[in-house]
């Protein structure tokens, strides 16, 4: 039971915090737009945190990824294939900066390993 309300908290968090983001994006130009993504483990499922991240068409993404998976040897991978992003994050963190010149939902996935659940860039135009 204490499981599944984490997990629902994280869910609600992520919601509330992508709807955010929208509104946010939604009202600008294309400008400098800056995330902090962590991967965590919830019973037993790597995910990265935020869940989703939104930007504008032309925003130029600065994502500064970092593991919280315990372990000695934690590292990620952070793989946004349409803009040739293809990180690993260790728990030191790893700046990553992309232009997001194309509009669509494309997904966010561990390159090291391809089973972990995702995450998503939403690109609006």
């Amino acid at each position: 039971m204490k499981i599944q309300i984490k997990i629902l908290s994280i869910v609600i968090c992520t919601l509330f915090l992508t709807q955010t983001q929208v509104f946010a994006a939604a009202k600008s130009k294309p400008t400098t737009r800056e995330f902090k993504m962590i991967t965590v483990d919830v019973n037993g499922s790597k995910i990265w945190l935020p869940s989703n991240i939104v930007v504008n068409k032309g925003d130029k993404v600065k994502i500064h990824a970092k593991s919280q998976v315990p372990g000695n040897n934690s590292v990620h991978g952070l793989s946004i294939d349409i803009f040739n992003v293809k990180e690993v994050a260790t728990k030191q963190g790893v700046k990553i900066e992309f232009t997001a010149n194309q509009a669509g939902i494309y997904p966010i996935w561990c390159h090291l390993h391809p089973t972990h659940i995702g995450s998503q860039l939403i690109v609006l135009d």
